[in-house]
C-alpha cells in the first residue's frame, strides 16, 4: 500500500475557499439540472473543495454524481461506498485514485465506453463482483490477480482478444463471462479456476476448445454458441462431455 497516489488520496488537503463557497456548491449539487451539478464538480476540481467536505459525500446519491466524481478525480467522496452501479455514463478510464476505495464490494459499470482499468484496482481487496459489460476494454491489468475475494467477473461485449493469464489466481471466481469479445482461442488458464460454475464464451471466434475442456477437473456450465468451432469438434464435445453442461 505504498503507492504514492493511493496515499495522497487517503488524506486530501482542501484549499482555502471563500465563505460562501460551500453554500454555492450545495445549491449546484441540489440542482435538478445535470449541467449545474457538473459545474459543482468542475469547481471542486479546479479550485478545491470545502474545509468540511463530508456534506458533499452525503449529496452524492445518484449515478451521474458518482460518474462526475470519477471523471473529475474526486474519488475520495466515494470512500465509504460499498456498491457502485453506473449505466450509460461515459467514463473512458478509471483514475489511479480509484484504488483508494478499498471498502468497495460490488462495482458495475456498463455502457460507459470504458477503455482502461488502472493497476491500482489491486487495492480493492473486498471486491466480490466486477461487472464491466458493454465497454471498450481490449486488455486487463495483470494486477487483477490480487482481487482475492472476486466471485463474479462479467466482461461481456468488450474488445478482449486474450485475457491476462493472471486471472487464473482468482481462486474464488464462480462466474466468468467473456461473451461477445474477440477471442480466437479459449484461454488456457480456465481449468485452473477450480470454483468456476458458469462460463460464457459465446459470440467469439474460437476455433477449438476441446483440449481446454478436457483439463477441467469439474466442468462448469459453459455457453459456446456463435463461435467458429467445426461441426466435427462440436460432435466430439457432445460425445465426450455431459451435454447438459455445454450449450451450443
Amino acid at each position: 500500500m505504498n503507492d504514492p497516489i493511493f496515499l495522497k488520496m487517503q488524506q486530501p488537503n482542501p484549499l482555502p475557499t471563500p465563505p460562501d463557497y460551500e453554500h454555492k456548491l450545495k445549491n449546484l449539487l441540489d440542482s435538478p439540472h445535470r449541467g449545474q451539478v457538473e459545474l459543482a464538480f468542475q469547481l471542486m476540481s479546479s479550485f478545491g473543495y470545502p474545509a468540511e467536505p463530508d456534506f458533499i459525500a452525503r449529496m452524492i446519491d445518484t449515478g451521474y454524481k458518482i460518474a462526475f466524481c470519477i471523471k473529475y478525480d474526486l474519488v475520495h467522496y466515494l470512500k465509504n461506498k460499498r456498491k457502485i452501479y453506473l449505466y450509460h455514463e461515459e467514463i473512458a478510464e478509471l483514475p489511479p485514485s480509484f484504488g483508494s476505495l478499498n471498502e468497495l464490494e460490488e462495482l458495475e459499470i456498463r455502457y460507459a465506453k470504458l477503455k482502461k482499468l488502472p493497476s491500482q484496482i489491486a487495492f480493492l481487496k473486498y471486491l466480490r463482483l466486477l461487472d464491466l459489460e458493454n465497454n471498450e476494454l481490449s486488455e486487463l491489468p495483470s494486477e487483477m490477480m490480487y482481487l482475492g475475494k472476486l466471485e463474479k467477473l462479467n466482461l461481456s461485449f468488450n474488445q478482449i482478444k486474450a485475457p491476462h493469464e493472471n486471472i487464473s489466481h482468482l481462486q474464488k471466481l464462480k462466474y466468468l463471462s467473456l461473451k461477445g469479445n474477440r477471442l480466437e482461442q479459449a484461454p488456457e488458464f480456465l481449468p485452473e479456476l477450480k470454483k468456476l460454475d458458469y462460463l460464457d464464451l459465446s459470440q467469439n471466434s474460437i476455433t477449438s476448445i476441446i483440449d481446454v475442456l478436457s483439463r477441467f477437473s469439474k466442468l462448469p456450465y459453459i455457453l459456446l454458441s456463435e463461435n467458429n468451432l467445426s461441426e466435427d469438434e462440436i460432435q466430439e464435445i457432445k460425445a465426450r462431455f455431459h451435454k447438459r453442461r455445454i450449450q451450443f
